[in-house]
This record gives C-alpha cells, structure tokens and sequence, in this order.
C-alpha cells in the first residue's frame, strides 16, 4: 500500500466515490457498483501517500448496511488496524432533497466518526460537472445550505469540498489530509478492538445501533 494513513469513503450507492478513486490516483477502477471494501495506494507529488478505502453504497436495508460494517471492519483489521487520519462522506449535490435515507446515512457516518473525530471528517458533494452554468447558483445556494445545516459532526463546522470528476477535485480534498496528524481514532476503529468484527460486535458499535434506529421517514425539502 502506498502509505499507512487511512482514508475512509462513506455514502450513499452512486455518490461518487469509485470515481473519486479514479481521478485522484489516476488509475482503472471497476466501473460497476462497488459490492465489497477495496483499499487503494494512492500517492502524489503534492499530498503524502494515502491508503483510501473504497466501500459499498449505503443503502435502505439495516441488514445490508450491517454487511457493509462488517466489511469496513475486517478491512481495517486486515490493514494491522492502522490508525484512520481521515473519513470522508460524499453526496450528490443534484439531490435536493435530503430523504429519509440521506438523513440516516449521514447518522451511520457521524457515529462511526464520533465527536471526538471531527477536525478529521470531511464532506464532498459530486455530480459538479454535470451542472451546466444556468443552474450553478440554484446548487451553490444548496452546497450553502447542507454546509451549515447537515454537514456537521460535533461542535463547528468541518471541512466540505466540491468533486467535479476531475484529477485537480480531487487532489484538493486529499490536500487537506496531507500532513495531518490523526490526533484521535476513528470511533469506529475504536469500538472494532473492543466489540470485534462479528455482525454480533457491528450491531453493539455506535454506528450499528444508527443503522438500527428508525429513520422517521418522510422528506425534508432543503431548496
């Protein structure tokens, strides 16, 4: 692998993660949806070397998003449980409406941080390059309005970035984890060591007890 600092992709099915994969190593990735946890060496001139963990779309099944737990886990545990210096969450910014699923997507991915992890978390929004010039301020406004209304993990903002499918996005996002120091463990890694990697051990974790909870359902409209 290319290095031993650990970068953790969360989101929904189709949100962009395997092509940021893609575009920030410039390397081939299997084009089909991603069914199981792939760890990447990704270096470059301008950012140190990352190990970044591709993972399965969330989805709207507990019992599939306990599989991608287990998945991430043993992946982590595969990896020497290296420390995570970074997670990041990625979601479509032509999604203008946060449903019930995104809601409880972005719970499972502030529970698998934890508060303490905040400086480390980050939050990308994709599907820029297929927004022509009309539309740019109507998902400007949007971008806005998740930053300062869900994307956040413990006191303050956190760090939030655009991918538009392109080398220069996503070396920008890497930039920002470049030399910095994971002062504290994923909440998730964490609780791995202590309850162990079994979907009996996920559904004792914080973030498998947010897969669990009811997502309230309905639709809240953000534009």
């Amino acid at each position: 692998m290319a290095g031993d600092t650990i970068i953790l992709l969360i989101g929904s099915r189709g949100s962009g993660k395997t092509s940021f994969v893609k575009f920030a190593g410039g390397i081939g990735v299997d084009p089909s949806p991603t069914t199981a946890c792939r760890a990447y060496g990704i270096e470059g001139k301008s950012f140190s070397s990352f190990t970044v963990i591709d993972t399965p779309g969330l989805d709207d099944l507990p019992s599939g998003n306990l599989a991608i737990l287990k998945d991430i886990a043993q992946t982590l545990v595969t990896l020497g449980s290296p420390k995570v210096t970074g997670a990041i969450f990625f979601h479509r910014i032509t999604d203008t409406r946060l449903g019930g699923s995104a809601r409880s997507h972005l719970d499972i991915f502030r529970n698998l941080c934890g508060d303490g992890f905040a400086e480390q978390a980050a939050f990308v929004t994709t599907m820029w390059n297929t927004i022509g010039r009309s539309g740019l301020q109507k998902y400007q406004l949007l971008e806005s309005e998740l930053r300062v209304k869900h994307f956040s993990i413990g006191p303050g903002g956190n760090a939030s970035f655009r991918f538009g499918n392109s080398r220069v996005s996503a070396v920008e996002v890497l930039e920002h984890f470049a030399d910095r120091p994971a002062r504290r463990q994923l909440l998730f890694a964490e609780e791995v060591t202590r309850f162990g990697s079994s979907l009996s051990g996920m559904r004792k974790t914080s973030a498998g007890v947010a897969v669990m909870r009811k997502s309230g359902g309905g639709k809240c409209v953000i534009l």
